[in-house]
């Protein structure tokens, strides 16, 4: 398992890439959640291998935002690594990610991908 990088605008969000936790076994809870806040530090997300990602945010909606971008972010990578040998991955620069991802996570911004997603629910 490798981290999650930004390869496309609503990536960014994630404000950088996204690492691993190399911890499969998740048995000592307060052990596993000690590493887990020392491997997020000052990010938002992190990924657990074998056991999915952790995702945080201001809001139930924020953590939600982030962590369905997040899931499309590494689809999108799994797409254009797979094209490796005709194609060069390009990933989001760290002013590229800073400038989007400052923008993306605007409470007005979020709010709009959440009530998309909520009428998309509906059948809108």
């Amino acid at each position: 398992m490798e981290p999650v990088k930004v390869v496309h605008d609503f990536g960014a969000i994630l404000m950088g890439e996204i690492d691993v936790l190399d911890e499969p076994l998740l048995g000592d809870a307060k052990d596993v959640g000690t590493k887990m806040v020392q491997k997020l530090g000052e990010k938002n997300a992190i990924l657990l291998r074998g056991n999915g990602n952790v995702v945080l945010g201001s809001s139930i909606q924020e953590a939600v935002v982030r962590a369905v971008f997040l899931d499309e972010s590494a689809r999108l990578q799994l797409q254009a690594r797979s094209l490796a040998e005709s194609f060069k991955v390009h990933y989001f620069s760290p002013w590229e990610i800073q400038t989007n991802g400052t923008a993306l996570s605007r409470p007005d911004r979020i709010q709009r991908a959440w009530d998309n997603w909520l009428l998309l629910a509906k059948g809108g």
